[in-house]
């Protein structure tokens, strides 16, 4: 089990990939949270926030109309942030 505090089995796939990632990954304790996508020149391409979240997330982040490329994946909770780093082919 991959485990980063209150989050855990961060886990994002297909990667790289031609613009879905699956996104998935579990939230221990009830917490606020802030999934974002940024280029390399730091400009947020995709945003979801969540308030009181707990429990199994999954999400699909479709980035099909984006330049290929490497992007970073952004999961922020109350207490941290985990980052990855995600490619678009």
């Amino acid at each position: 089990e991959r485990l980063a505090g209150p989050v855990a089995n961060l886990d994002v796939y297909p990667n790289p990939s031609r613009g879905m990632f699956e996104l998935q990954f579990v939230v221990k304790e009830k917490q606020d949270l802030i999934v974002s996508v940024v280029n390399l020149i730091g400009e947020e391409i995709y945003l979801k926030e969540y308030s009181n979240f707990q429990g199994k997330y999954q999400n699909t982040i479709e980035l099909k109309n984006e330049a290929k490329g490497v992007y970073f994946l952004n999961v922020k909770t109350n207490w941290i942030t985990l980052n990855k780093k995600i490619i678009l082919q």
